[in-house]
C-alpha cells in the first residue's frame, strides 16, 4: 500500500515538471519569435525627431502638442482648440464655437492618436444664490429618571 502511494506521489511529480517544463519552452518560443527578442526594462526607445514646418494661420498659437504617432499637432489660440495634421498640413479639427464653452485642458492620451479635452460649458440658466436663512437653535431638556430634575440634552438646529 504504501508502495503504491509513493508511486503515485511520483509520477504526479513527473507529470508536473513536464508541463512546467513545456510552459517555459512555450512562452520562451512567443518571447523570441513573435516579440523579436527578451522584453526587459533597460530597453530605451530613443524620441522619434521629424524634422518638417508647418505654416500655422495664426501666430497666438500655445500649448503645443505632439501626438502620439507624431502626425498630428493639437494647439490653442485665442479662438479655440485646432488640430493639424502634420503630413498634409490641413486643419483636422476645429473647436472654436464659444456657445459650446471654454475648452480648459487638452493631452494626447501616451499610447494612441486620441485627444482627449475638458470644455466648460456656460449654465444655461444662470441664478443668483439665494440669501440663508437664520438658524434657529433650541434646547431641549429631558427628565432624569434618577434624580427627577430636568436635565439639556444635545441642541439641535431646525
Amino acid at each position: 500500500m504504501r508502495k503504491l502511494n509513493f508511486r503515485k506521489l511520483r509520477v504526479i511529480a513527473v507529470w508536473g515538471i513536464i508541463s512546467v517544463l513545456m510552459q517555459v519552452g512555450f512562452l520562451y518560443f512567443l518571447e523570441r519569435q513573435i516579440k523579436g527578442g527578451p522584453v526587459s526594462a533597460e530597453q530605451s526607445h530613443a524620441p522619434v525627431i521629424i524634422d518638417k514646418s508647418i505654416n500655422l494661420p495664426t501666430s497666438k498659437a500655445t500649448n503645443l502638442q505632439a501626438s502620439y504617432a507624431k502626425d498630428y499637432l493639437a494647439y490653442s489660440d485665442n479662438q479655440g482648440l485646432k488640430v493639424v495634421n502634420i503630413k498634409t498640413s490641413k486643419l483636422a479639427f476645429d473647436e472654436n464655437n464659444p456657445l459650446k464653452g471654454e475648452i480648459l485642458e487638452y493631452r494626447w492620451l501616451p499610447d494612441r492618436n486620441t485627444l482627449l479635452f475638458v470644455l466648460a460649458k456656460p449654465n444655461p440658466n444662470p441664478k443668483p444664490a439665494e440669501p440663508s436663512k437664520p438658524v434657529e437653535v433650541k434646547s431641549i431638556e429631558k427628565e432624569d429618571p434618577k434624580s427627577g430634575k430636568m436635565v439639556p440634552t444635545n441642541s439641535t438646529i431646525t
